[in-house]
């Protein structure tokens, strides 16, 4: 915390007009008071508030997660802003200034890292917790605009809003939980104005967000949701997925390709520099310096402290860090024990030694074979687009020509079966069920993603067979079921959206959730977080 002598706080004076001030009252003045509201009939001599701050006040318990305030003020030597993207122009930026200060996005992250110290030192902790914090803040920079606006910020009256959440913010309460106007006196001048500015900027937008959590659902649009979700049909499908690729096509595939299934055991030793790479090549080759200590010793990469240990690989996943085709194929064509390098590497340079030299691909191994087909659809997606597509196609004509339980039967496939589920084409929560939360496998889900499709499944008389429909690299055939009317259903959303805290759930989700989709957002979270983020922790 600045202290009020730190001489680096001259460009930061602030003037009193932008400081709350409140009135220390005496401990014989509390007393009083206390003793006044205790007694029955005493009338405050505060003047009656208005509608709006009432409103003001609901609005300070509602959507906590967005209302952040800086919990350090440490000082930075220098200032910081990594942008996340754009929200209809305007920055989604993590910034601190050189004063140590945070936005709102960096105080969600610090709250974040203050509830989960752990996600430092894993990556997809700390991946999952700026991804929450990020898509916070693109909610909080579209309703900050539209609250900007709507002129909220300007609103009569605000300037005591934002006192009244000053004094429940927790800042200047003493060990009882009660505002303190000792403590808050004693504050630096600096503290205060930045905790004043943070509302400032904050509260208008909140005032936005309570609207979300104030709506009520009408009970014609109640009923309208609960008659649609009523209304339901369940399927069947059978799935052709990679697994389905023939064995032989597979193995033929392997046979024409040997080197990329081959498997090979490797140490190997990273460094940055070629120079040191061929000088402990040389120590390890003349017996001075064993692979272990080497590796132990001066290593770059995860594999230092075994020793180099690496394990084994298949001859296509070497790519993944070794980058010339010929010291790929070096490494495959050694001997037990060959020391192989340096060879160019992700990182920089690589010895490699050879702990088991490469051996062909078992075909005859159902383990090696579901591998094979896996790399198929990486590698050479058409290929395996083209052979699943007619394999459903196949079953589709013979299902036609017979019936779906009879075709499944014949060809010994496994039927998925989706219990009864209602149009919900958006897969909107307000509906609570849809195909994501019915199909067991998810196939039919993620094709029934496309509008088409899932209007067809619901349109399509009972009992017809549809498809062959693509879900990501998987082709299925879908037979639907009877149509019903759940009564069961209705009376649960019947009760459900007689809960207004649930409602206002949910329309706050589907708030989010059209933000977060909006044309608006130029989302570059991901590419920001490695290059940015990742880096600023390494290297702070």
């Amino acid at each position: 915390m600045p202290s009020d002598n730190n001489t680096n706080d001259t460009k930061d004076s602030v003037d009193s007009s932008k400081v709350v001030e409140f009135v220390q009252k005496s401990s014989k003045n509390i007393e009083t008071d206390r003793k006044q509201k205790q007694k029955p009939g005493h009338k405050s001599s505060k003047s009656k508030k208005s509608i709006g701050w009432l409103l003001g006040v609901i609005v300070l318990v509602l959507l906590a997660i967005i209302m952040v305030l800086p919990s350090t003020f440490t000082r930075a030597s220098s200032g910081y802003k990594v942008v996340f993207g754009t929200y209809d122009g305007i920055d989604v930026a993590y910034e601190v200034s050189p004063s140590g200060s945070g936005n709102h996005f960096a105080n969600q992250v610090q709250g974040l890292m203050s509830q989960n110290p752990n996600a430092a030192s894993d990556y997809n902790q700390l991946y999952q917790l700026w991804n929450s914090a990020y898509q916070n803040e693109v909610f909080f920079v579209a309703a900050n605009a539209l609250a900007k606006k709507a002129g909220l910020d300007k609103t009569a009256g605000m300037e005591q809003l934002v006192a009244q959440y000053i004094r429940e913010s927790g800042y200047y309460t003493n060990d009882q939980g009660v505002f303190d106007a000792t403590i808050y006196n004693s504050t630096p001048a600096l503290q205060k104005s930045y905790i004043k500015k943070n509302v400032q900027e904050q509260l208008p937008t909140q005032i936005i967000i309570s609207d979300l959590y104030t709506v009520r659902v009408s009970s014609a649009e109640k009923n309208y949701i609960s008659d649609a979700a009523a209304t339901v049909r369940d399927f069947e499908y059978v799935s052709f997925t990679t697994d389905s690729y023939p064995d032989a096509l597979a193995v033929e595939y392997a046979t024409q390709n040997p080197e990329a299934f081959s498997q090979v055991g490797i140490s190997r030793i990273t460094v940055a520099d070629e120079t040191l790479a061929l000088s402990l090549k040389s120590q390890i080759e003349s017996g001075t310096l064993s692979f272990e200590d080497a590796a132990t010793a001066n290593s770059i990469d995860g594999y230092a402290q075994n020793g180099g240990a690496a394990g084994t690989f298949r001859g296509y996943e070497l790519s993944q860090f070794i980058t010339q085709d010929i010291d790929r194929a070096l490494v495959l064509s050694s001997s037990d024990g060959a020391l192989v390098g340096p060879v160019a590497v992700s990182l920089g340079y690589a010895l490699l030694r050879i702990d088991a030299a490469a051996q062909e691909a078992d075909y005859s191994d159902p383990g090696v074979l579901s591998l094979i087909k896996t790399r198929i659809a990486q590698a050479d997606p058409e290929r395996m687009d083209a052979v699943l597509r007619e394999e459903a196609q196949t079953f589709l004509t013979a299902a036609s020509a017979t019936s779906f339980v009879d075709a499944a039967e014949a060809a010994s496939f496994d039927v998925t079966v989706v219990a009864t589920t209602p149009v919900n084409v958006s897969d909107s929560q307000l509906m609570t069920f849809s195909l994501s939360t019915t199909d067991p496998v998810g196939f039919l889900s993620i094709a029934a993603e496309d509008s088409t499709i899932h209007k067809e499944l619901f349109t399509a008389p009972s009992g017809t067979t549809l498809g062959p429909y693509k879900a990501g690299t998987t082709y299925i055939v879908a037979q639907t079921g009877d149509d019903a009317y759940d009564e069961d259903m209705k009376s649960y959303l019947d009760l459900f959206y007689d809960s207004p805290y649930i409602t206002q759930q949910l329309v706050a989700q589907d708030a989010i959730g059209t933000v977060l989709a909006s044309d608006k957002l130029q989302d570059n979270f991901m590419s920001a977080f490695f290059s940015h983020i990742l880096g600023l922790g390494s290297s702070r």
